[in-house]
């Protein structure tokens, strides 16, 4: 009875442990991305508190263009990752259900 309940439970583990390891690696991809965007805005109020003539503005402007295009480019980064992140987690769990009913 013990070793028929544990073949059962098994794909249920296997799905658990997946899921939490695919929490983790999305928590730490956003928590990365909260350090990122946290130095992007120190270092911009720091350049904006260095704006002393129109010249210093303009090369302030300049450069947040370039933060801005960067921003924007991690973002679909950001984005094709967690994607790509969804669909192997689709696929590992599938993979596990079907290898469940499978064995049985």
């Amino acid at each position: 009875m013990n070793a028929s309940f544990e073949k059962y439970l098994a794909p249920v583990k296997a799905i658990n442990e997946l899921t939490v390891n695919n929490v983790e690696k999305v928590i730490n991809h956003q928590v990365k991305a909260i350090n990122e965007n946290a130095k992007i805005g120190v270092d911009s109020l720091k350049a904006a508190a260095n704006v002393t003539d129109l010249e210093s503005w303009k090369a302030y402007v300049t450069a947040q263009i370039e933060v801005a295009r960067n921003a924007s480019e991690a973002a679909v980064s950001d984005a094709k990752a967690y994607a790509e992140m969804g669909q192997a987690y689709s696929n590992e769990v599938r993979g596990i259900l079907e290898n469940a009913v499978t064995a049985k």
